[in-house]
């Protein structure tokens, strides 16, 4: 039995359970990692421009005339 770690076992038990997984599974682990990345930057960023001050939101343009300034038309 390995000697006890500060923070209790269960740290390293999960540690070591992330080590092996990184090893075995490497495209898995940055799957979940780039999918939690994404789920959590909706809930992240808002804060973060209102801090900056940057409240006011830009209007998508009119798709008419995107698609009418691709064609080249007036």
């Amino acid at each position: 039995r390995p000697a006890a770690r500060p923070g209790g076992q269960e740290k390293s038990v999960a540690m070591s359970w992330f080590y092996m997984a990184m090893q075995r599974e490497p495209v898995v682990m940055w799957s979940c990692f780039i999918g939690a990345l994404g789920i959590a930057l909706p809930v992240v960023v808002p804060p973060i421009r209102e801090s900056f001050g940057s409240t006011k939101t830009v209007p998508p343009p009119n798709p008419h005339a995107v698609a009418k300034a691709l064609r080249g038309g007036n």
